[in-house]
């Protein structure tokens, strides 16, 4: 939970940087834009393409968990060809998706599936709390140095900047947003009470229902591919157990493929900045006939995960994000900055 706090301030601290970089350049690219104004293009190529790796890992890594949450209604979907076809077609459906663009309404689906996962992780983490409270959990079992070791709690508070990547996806909206300043102040006050509740709430609920053994919890072990899974294996009755494995799996797998669908429209938009930028070849950036979506690099991103997300190895997936995470968003940090002095 105290590496859930860290990621959860990290969050609040880049939501705001993102909100004053895209009001100050309201262009897609994220942080590449920001750097691009704040350095020049050499710095901007960086970030472009820390991002667009980023993209790629975290759109494997959905896919791949997808299938570890509709296990739950039959076991062999997590297991062989199986688990590498469902990610392929859920891979070809978000491509297809972008491709043909995504209206209002469509992106108003998005927002009620978001707020019933939202939803739906508070009420495992309040049944969890009902049935395993126990400040001791948290408390007696771990001890930062040791267990566990800082080296893993740093490289865990990078991994949990996962959600950041909504952040960078959302800013490629920012000319397409008319939204004043007391309406930019509401949504960081928001985003900032729903990131605390989620991140920490949910992960002090975890550790109580999977507490730490032998320096271990089965949430970093069994449950790795689907952690809120291992919150619900724990509870009691059998019939809660059940209802709450198949809603979770059912719920969790589509909110998978809806933050797919995000971060394609993000790295959709920064391909397109980049190509136009000369940072990317410009082919990549080309735009579709009639649906004016940049099918290119679309096509070749769904083909990259998809490359990334066979071997069916997050441990890999969550090193290489790690990378790529850190130099993007302290490039978007750091432009901001810049950008306080230079305009």
């Amino acid at each position: 939970p105290l590496v859930y706090l860290l990621g959860a301030v990290f969050f609040i601290v880049t939501v705001a940087t993102y909100v004053e970089g895209s009001s100050l350049h309201q262009e897609r690219g994220g942080a590449s834009t920001f750097a691009r104004y704040a350095f020049d293009e050499f710095w901007s190529f960086i970030a472009g393409w820390a991002i667009l790796l980023d993209y790629l890992i975290v759109m494997a890594a959905a896919a791949v968990s997808i299938t570890d949450y509709l296990a739950v209604f039959w076991s062999d979907l997590d297991d062989g060809v199986v688990e590498i076809v469902i990610a392929g077609v859920a891979l070809a459906y978000v491509a297809a998706q972008n491709v043909r663009g995504l209206p209002a309404a469509r992106l108003g689906m998005v927002l009620r599936v978001s707020l019933l996962s939202a939803v739906l992780l508070l009420v495992v983490a309040g049944i969890a709390f009902a049935q395993f409270f126990d400040a001791g959990a948290i408390v007696d079992s771990v001890e930062l140095g040791e267990v566990p070791e800082w080296e893993d709690a740093i490289f865990a508070s990078v991994v949990a900047a996962v959600a950041l990547m909504g952040v960078e996806a959302a800013s490629g909206l920012a000319g397409e947003v008319r939204v004043g300043r007391r309406g930019l102040r509401r949504v960081v006050i928001a985003t900032a009470a729903v990131a605390l509740a989620l991140f920490v709430v949910v992960s002090t609920a975890g550790l109580m229902a999977q507490p730490v053994q032998g320096g271990r919890t089965a949430l970093g072990g069994t449950f790795i591919e689907g952690p809120v899974l291992g919150i619900v294996a724990a509870f009691d009755p059998d019939w809660l157990m059940d209802a709450g494995r198949y809603v979770t799996g059912a719920v969790a797998a589509a909110m998978l493929v809806v933050a797919m669908n995000g971060l394609m429209l993000g790295l959709a938009r920064l391909a397109y900045s980049l190509a136009t930028n000369r940072q990317i070849p410009s082919a990549a950036g080309r735009l579709h006939g009639s649906r004016g979506t940049p099918y290119v690099a679309i096509s070749i991103a769904a083909l990259v995960a998809f490359a990334l997300a066979v071997p069916h190895d997050l441990d890999f997936l969550a090193g290489v994000f790690a990378f790529g995470a850190m130099i993007s968003f302290a490039m978007a940090h750091l432009s901001v900055i810049v950008l306080r002095f230079r305009e």
